[in-house]
């Protein structure tokens, strides 16, 4: 939001999540004594705010309620005791919150943040943001250039007075500086959707019977309700789905369905670490910014550290947009499907941190190469896996290792490939598909990809979704379904979305469920999956849940 920030890498401490946070102020040159005041203060406004418990070890920790506890040493979230999965954990309030800017990267946006700061802020809960609750090992050299480059800015404007809002003193420039940090370290981003899978239906719906459209326009009419039963497209808003029970808005609020709420500071939830494969997911409730912690998988201790995605922060959808670049198209689609490199240089553009979880460290599924194609080959079929930096891949099958430099004709390709997928986004994106025919680079990439890489490589996943987009465009069903289950068995086979579930498959499991007919045994079991992963990200009592409980009567009923 506030300027690019590229350059700042910061190793982990542990367990490969963002370093571990102690009070690393004067290691920043910020001096705290004046604003914190006295250590008997401080202590006694900690002890009657919170319990500390005191381990044998001599660690501390506040205690938040029977599940989660703050951990002192590391300033992180732990679990309090064992944690079945679906349970959430805890409800909070922002401390701090503001609007999404109508810019990024504008120089004025760390103005206005500071500005509604100390606006909006009591000034005993602004040092304890500033200097206590949210400890920084480093301050960021790129944001302190910002603020020195607009500091000289606005003191080349004559017209500035008094009453000026931006006329800071050096202390008040020092907390901006800080405030941006901690905004860049702890806040959470907030969208808050009222069912992501209405704007999924609706967009795909509108692809399907848009071509459609206009061939009842030029003559070629066909009864919508002889292809609606021959398809079994249920219509969400039809009358045998009752609409008080699924929660379906109108087509003319559907710019409700999205409400972008900026970002929020919070108390206990900004101490979550992250891991690509997390063990909690952060829902908004409400547009005050109110949100819940659930678990997604089991916790089998206490003491364990919380993790979220901080990736999961944009609420992707599921379908692109006309705005966004190749890779927020990709991380609009599942995380799960984006190669570890891609992800880690995400992580470190946007949080200034090198991932070293479980999941970064282990061997890369989504960008698996044919043993076959090297060139010490011995006629092996099995796939080749490696981990960053990718210097050494070995074969699943034969479990030989292989050098790098042995594989130069797929790396080679799979960078052609990478570059010809980024035309086919941009081409669909900014529409020039009126004038290019997509399918004619479309498909013969997705050919010449299977002779070099694996099934599931994120190329090939990634082409086989944009190939049930085009049938679906041109309301070809029976082929855009083939290519949409070879995606979903695709993303399946190199991940475990009971441990790790995902909006976006939930999404993608209700969207072929509709799409499919009645006398097909998967339509049951796709609703089946997409209930037992939203049960888990949101509850068993959400307005989805019970839609898909429901659907999934309506397609038992017909079956029979």
């Amino acid at each position: 939001w506030f300027c690019k920030l590229n350059n700042m890498t910061t190793p982990f401490a542990r367990h490969g999540h963002r370093s571990s946070r102690t009070n690393g102020r004067k290691k920043a040159g910020v001096s705290c004594s004046n604003l914190n005041g006295s250590k008997k203060q401080n202590q006694k406004r900690k002890s009657s705010a919170h319990n500390y418990e005191r381990t044998d070890d001599g660690e501390q920790f506040i205690e938040i309620n029977k599940w989660i506890k703050l951990d002192l040493k590391s300033n992180v979230l732990v679990s309090n005791d064992a944690i079945d999965s679906g349970t959430r954990i805890l409800i909070e309030l922002p401390l701090f919150k503001i609007g999404r800017p109508t810019q990024t990267s504008h120089p004025a946006n760390s103005l206005f943040l500071y500005h509604k700061f100390i606006n909006n802020v009591k000034k005993d809960l602004q040092k304890e943001i500033l200097y206590n609750k949210y400890p920084i090992k480093k301050l960021n050299k790129n944001i302190a250039e910002h603020t020195q480059n607009l500091k000289k800015l606005i003191k080349k404007n004559n017209k500035l007075n008094d009453n000026s809002v931006i006329k800071y003193n050096n202390k008040q420039w020092k907390e901006m500086e800080i405030l941006q940090n901690i905004f860049h370290s702890y806040s959470l981003s907030l969208q808050l959707l009222s069912d992501p899978y209405h704007v999924v239906y609706d967009h795909y719906n509108n692809i399907r019977f848009c071509n459609q459209q206009n061939k009842n326009n030029k003559g070629d009419c066909i009864d919508p309700e002889d292809e609606k039963e021959e398809t079994g497209f249920v219509s969400l808003n039809d009358d045998k789905m009752d609409k008080a029970t699924t929660n379906i808005h109108n087509e003319c609020d559907d710019t409700d369905r999205v409400i972008h709420l900026g970002k929020g500071i919070y108390e206990r939830a900004s101490h979550l670490l992250h891991a690509c494969n997390p063990c909690c997911r952060v829902n908004v409730i409400d547009e005050k910014g109110t949100i819940e912690i659930r678990t997604i998988m089991d916790i089998p201790s206490a003491n364990i550290p919380l993790t979220r995605d901080f990736l999961d922060d944009t609420r992707g959808t599921g379908i692109s947009h006309n705005d966004e670049e190749f890779v927020r198209n990709l991380i609009n689609d599942d995380i799960n499907l984006i190669p570890c490199n891609i992800r880690c240089k995400e992580i470190l553009s946007n949080y200034h941190f090198i991932c070293k979880c479980p999941k970064c460290t282990s061997w890369d599924k989504m960008r698996g190469l044919l043993c076959c194609d090297a060139s010490n080959s011995n006629g092996c079929k099995g796939i080749l896996w490696s981990r960053p930096p990718y210097l050494l891949w070995k074969c699943q099958s034969c479990q030989r290792l292989v050098n790098k430099d042995a594989l130069f004709n797929g790396l080679q390709f799979e960078k052609s490939a990478i570059k010809r997928l980024r035309g086919i986004e941009e081409i669909i994106n900014y529409n020039f598909s009126k004038s290019i025919d997509v399918s004619s680079l479309l498909y013969p990439l997705l050919n010449e990809c299977s002779t070099y890489l694996s099934e599931n490589h994120w190329i090939i996943v990634r082409l086989l979704w944009i190939c049930f987009e085009e049938k679906l465009s041109r309301n070809h069903l029976p082929h855009s379904l083939i290519y949409l289950k070879r995606h979903i068995e695709s993303a399946e086979s190199v991940n475990d979305y009971n441990s790790n579930p995902s909006i976006i498959m939930a999404n993608k499991y209700e969207l072929i469920s509709d799409l499919l007919g009645y006398d097909e045994l998967y339509k049951q079991e796709s609703i089946k999956k997409a209930i037992n992963l939203r049960i888990l990200i949101n509850g068993e009592q959400h307005s989805s849940v019970k839609r898909c409980q429901h659907k999934l009567k309506f397609y038992k009923d017909r079956y029979r």
